[in-house]
């Protein structure tokens, strides 16, 4: 029994890292909770070493890991252009939800004045002059969503691209 409790986390199954989990700790929240919080300082710690470690400059004299910083430099990079690509992409589809609301208001009020238009026997010029403003909209909303729709073809190129770097870095170990 105590060669299966020391491996259990080697395992992979939630299922029974869950119910080892709750056998074990379910009636002792306090006891999993300071192994949490020594987990926590530990990697804490162990980050604070790396952290100083990189600012003394001791990875620097080695040649390899001069080349494994700047991919991930240059990874970073990628990804930070991957986020502001996402962010401007995102204020993008904001205004053509905007635009889309404001052609579907303006679309339903021309309509339901068009009925009533018809009833009165108003002018149809006005009508005709309404609906060319419409049809620009939807002109306007077309081309931007054909936009948003290259444009995120686009994000996806650049996160395949810093898919297969992730992938092939933890291939190559």
């Amino acid at each position: 029994r105590f060669l299966q409790e020391s491996n259990v986390l080697y395992q992979h199954n939630l299922r029974r890292i869950k119910q080892f989990l709750q056998s074990r700790y379910l009636e002792k929240p306090m006891e999993i909770a300071r192994i949490v919080a020594r987990c926590l300082w530990e990697e804490s710690r162990l980050l604070q070493t790396a952290a100083t470690a990189a600012q003394q400059g001791g990875q620097a004299n080695h040649p390899t890991a001069a080349v494994v910083t700047e991919k991930q430099q240059m990874l970073e990079q990628h990804l930070q252009d991957v986020r502001k690509r996402v962010q401007d992409l995102e204020q993008k589809m904001k205004v053509v939800e905007n635009l889309q609301d404001d052609f579907d208001f303006n679309y339903k009020t021309l309509k339901s004045q068009g009925d009533m238009q018809d009833l009165n026997g108003n002018n149809q010029s006005v009508t005709r002059q309404k609906m060319q403003q419409l049809e620009q909209m939807l002109t306007a909303l077309d081309q931007m969503r054909r936009s948003i729709v290259s444009e995120l073809a686009g994000l996806l190129s650049a996160m395949e691209y810093v898919q297969k770097t992730l992938t092939d870095e933890e291939l190559a170990d």
